[in-house]
């Protein structure tokens, strides 16, 4: 294919990068030093031509009328308009420009030439990065349109269900890829976590969709459901009055909707102490003949269940990890509850796992809503522990730089202890400062860092510890 291109730049030579021997390329710059490398380095480069690409003279002598192609990549757009003003009175059937300033658009436009605003694909690919640069957005149509490829995860699912047959004028969802495969909507019944949505619509459309899944609002505990589930352990605790202000603080505070409190029957004498939040919350006392820890089995609609911190031997299993086992049985994260009176700086023990991210998504949702302080402890543990492993980037690097992108992902600052030795003392060292930790635990045998840590954790911490298992 014979191509002109006008302008021997930087945007030049990453295309002729990409050009193969078959394109026979004539090459138009003024600047004979800028022209020089290019003939040598780029084999689809047959002829040079110094000069003006403005002149109809210049373009002439490079045989403006016999190319298939004619690519204005000067930066000076009065040039590029010119050079495809006498391209298109050359009947050349393909025309390309540069273009940097967008009032010039309308002069290119009425050429009905193919343009670059050059200005607009930096300025949306950074708006993008800034928003969430899990994003990918493609221009179409010269600008006047996009191709949106989006993450739906648990957060934004709820709110994401409905638009798959909503009607409108701006976007359509065109494709869904799952699990590696691409699919129709008409072919599936509704969307998934996990599912990555491709959405055709007009420009700047990343505010408009993002606004319908709200990208930006906090979805904890709305993720798992609206309830708050308090149970009770059997023992007439003193502290029991502590417990209940903890957890209908954590009510309020969030988007709970009720409150369930599961007591046995010589327990459940709260409802006096409950009365006076009845009107801004529905509360509702279940008596259960149930051992404790049974008396959490099958919750509905639950967001988020509170106990105090208990000895093993109240539950029946002594052989696991009994907070961490009796978290992985619920639907909705554990909140072990201290007594704690307020949630203004939250800890995340973070080691980069799929576990420790979840944990850091629903701190980050709790820090927006408490308007707390958020912070994470990166615990690298001795090497004869989990053996020496031969990368380029130290461990803690790695993990800092995952956290950094999470953290930029959230719009949020989370500050960052950097530690060394045994995960749980020295998550422990640095507990005393806060007033929740927040951790991810995988399975019921092996938790956040190695087995029993998250147990340990949970039991010995001096502030509350909200389990996230799902």
């Amino acid at each position: 294919m014979k191509t002109l291109i006008c302008g021997a730049g930087r945007i030049a030579d990453e295309l002729l990068k990409r050009f193969s021997e078959n394109w026979d390329t004539t090459l138009i710059d003024k600047d004979e030093n800028n022209l020089g490398p290019f003939s040598k380095r780029f084999p689809s480069v047959n002829r040079i031509v110094i000069g003006d690409a403005s002149s109809p003279v210049v373009l002439d002598e490079a045989g403006l009328d016999q190319q298939d192609y004619v690519i204005a990549l000067t930066p000076d757009d009065r040039v590029n308009l010119a050079i495809v003003t006498f391209a298109r009175e050359k009947k050349v059937k393909n025309v390309l420009a540069l273009v940097h300033d967008p009032d010039m658009m309308p002069q290119f436009q009425e050429l009905e030439v193919w343009t670059v605003l050059l200005t607009a694909v930096a300025a949306r690919r950074i708006y993008q990065y800034l928003k969430d640069p899990r994003v990918n957005v493609i221009d179409l149509g010269q600008g006047e349109g996009e191709i949106l490829e989006l993450s739906i995860d648990e957060a934004g699912l709820n709110n994401s269900r409905a638009f798959k047959e909503a009607a409108n004028p701006d976007w359509r969802l065109v494709g869904i890829l799952r699990d590696n495969r691409l699919v129709f909507p008409d072919d599936v019944v509704g969307i998934e976590a996990g599912d990555r949505l491709l959405i055709l619509g007009r420009s700047d459309l990343f505010k408009t969709f993002c606004d319908m899944v709200e990208c930006s609002q906090p979805h904890f505990p709305l993720t798992y459901g609206q309830n708050l589930v308090l149970g009770l352990p059997p023992e007439d605790d003193s502290d029991k009055a502590d417990l209940l202000r903890e957890a209908l603080y954590l009510a309020q505070n969030t988007k709970i909707k009720k409150i369930q409190v599961i007591c046995r029957k010589e327990v459940c004498q709260v409802r006096e102490q409950l009365d006076r939040w009845a009107e801004s919350l529905d509360i509702e006392v279940l008596e259960s003949e149930a051992n404790f820890d049974r008396m959490l089995d099958n919750l509905e609609d639950a967001g988020v269940a509170v106990i105090p911190s208990l000895e093993p031997s109240l539950l029946k299993s002594l052989t696991k990890p009994v907070m961490i086992d009796l978290a992985h049985t619920l639907s909705c994260p554990l909140l072990v509850a201290k007594s704690t009176k307020s949630y203004e700086r939250i800890l995340v023990p973070f080691n980069g796992s799929e576990a420790s991210e979840r944990a850091l998504a629903v701190a980050v949702d709790l820090a927006q809503q408490f308007d707390a302080r958020l912070a994470t402890v990166i615990v690298e543990e001795p090497g004869y522990l989990h053996g020496e492993e031969a990368v380029d980037v130290p461990w803690q690097e790695r993990m800092l730089r995952r956290l950094r992108k999470m953290a930029h992902i959230h719009k949020i600052k989370i500050e960052e202890h950097l530690r060394k030795g045994n995960p749980v003392r020295e998550i422990l060292a640095v507990a005393d400062q806060f007033n929740l930790i927040v951790i991810g635990s995988k399975n019921r045998e092996k938790d956040l860092f190695s087995p029993n840590v998250g147990d340990i954790i949970a039991r010995k911490a001096p502030c509350s510890v909200l389990i996230v298992t799902k």
